[in-house]
């Protein structure tokens, strides 16, 4: 029998440096620690 993977929604919002940035639904790690990484070079 397949195991079920539920992925649940939600929302990630931040305010950093002036710059305000909300994600929904589920977030790729490495995508978000791209954004995150180019909002604090931006600094």
């Amino acid at each position: 029998m397949p195991a079920h993977r539920t992925v649940r929604g939600g929302v990630i919002e931040l305010d950093i440096a002036g710059a305000q940035l909300r994600l929904r639904g589920p977030v790729d790690e490495a995508s978000l620690c791209s954004v995150l990484r180019a909002l604090r070079q931006s600094t």
